[in-house]
Parts: structure tokens; sequence; C-alpha cells
């Protein structure tokens, strides 16, 4: 997901958006620096930064820890096990769009997600990634953010107030961790460099 209001700078990350249509009474934290998108009630705007090119400044070996990425290219990296989250968007009168590059996923009348999760460390155990600029992790299988080296982190919750009637939220395989009934809250990790003070 994007952190802020724009992608890592280099022009290795793709910028997409995907807009569900909620029912009346989602909630996201307000005050959140890194939720950039139109967010309301009724709607949320889900933007992100997607890398779709290989052999640059950004290709990494993933390390050992309990954290979920989404899934981009139809596998996941090395030390990742696959999985997906199905959210059954409102039915009526649905307002569903997408637009540039976006994560694997199906993006019609509902949406669904594909995600990379692993859980082959402690959450507690500080992780190297770069840390140059905010970023989203979401948590596996706890409601606990992994530790990152040289990086704050806060969680957030969203509450995706889906259809009502016939529900068909769907869940499978290794997914982020989430609160799971008619509704769907998910559960984001919050990255920023110890250093940024004012990036938004």
């Amino acid at each position: 997901m994007m952190a802020g209001n724009t992608c890592p700078d280099g022009g290795e990350f793709e910028e997409g958006v995907r807009y569900h249509d909620l029912v009346k009474k989602s909630i996201w934290p307000k005050d959140s620096p890194g939720l950039s998108g139109r967010m309301t009630k009724e709607g949320f705007e889900m933007m992100y930064c997607t890398k779709t090119n290989e052999g640059d400044e950004y290709d990494m070996d993933w390390p050992q820890g309990r954290y979920c990425i989404h899934r981009y290219g139809e596998t996941c990296p090395y030390g990742f096990k696959k999985g997906s989250i199905r959210f059954d968007d409102q039915n009526k009168n649905n307002k569903n769009w997408a637009d540039g590059t976006l994560p694997d996923g199906k993006y019609n009348k509902n949406t669904i997600y594909y995600y990379c999760c692993r859980k082959d460390g402690r959450y507690q155990d500080p992780i190297d990634l770069p840390f140059t600029n905010p970023f989203y992790l979401y948590p596996h299988d706890k409601k606990r953010c992994q530790e990152v080296v040289g990086m704050t982190v806060t969680q957030e919750e969203l509450k995706f107030d889906l259809e009502n009637k016939d529900t068909n939220n769907k869940k499978s395989g290794a997914h982020p961790f989430i609160k799971f009934k008619k509704d769907i809250h998910l559960f984001l990790c919050l990255y920023m460099p110890e250093w940024f003070e004012e990036w938004r």
C-alpha cells in the first residue's frame, strides 16, 4: 500500500487505486498520515505502489519474520506462502472502480486481494528493510506488527462495512490478520523512518 502521497523515488513503482463501494458505517483512522486516498463511511480509495520491474536497486531477498505483502506477478517471493481475502462490496448501485497498476487481484463488483505471507521469525526481532520512505506491511497471524530496523511503527485498523445480505466474504491460505464476520476489519502497520518528521 502507498504510505503518504507518493511512491518511492526512481520510477520503479507504478501507482494504482482501488475504490471499494461500501455500505454506511465504514471506519478508518482519520488522523493517519499514511492513508492518502479519499476515505468516507460509504467508500474507501485504497492507494498502491506496485513494483513491476526486476533487476533494479529495490530488488532484495525478503528477511525472515511475521508479516504479509501484496502479491504481484502470480507468484510469491521465496519464503512466503500465498493466500487471499474476498471483500463482498456493496451490491446496490455498486460503484467500484480501479485505475493504474494494482497488485494481483480481481477487481469487479467485489474485490479479491492476493497476498504473500511468512511466519518464519518473531515479530519482535527487528528486520532490515529499506528505510528511506514510509511504507505499509500487514501483520500475519497475530495482531502484532513486525519490528523493522530504523523505523517507528503504528498499527491502524480499517473497518470495511460490507454487503449485509447474503454476505460472501472469504479468506483462504496465508493472509493478513483480520477480524472476519459480515464486515472485515483489516489491520495495517505503518512504518516511518525515525528521522522523518514531516513527509506528507
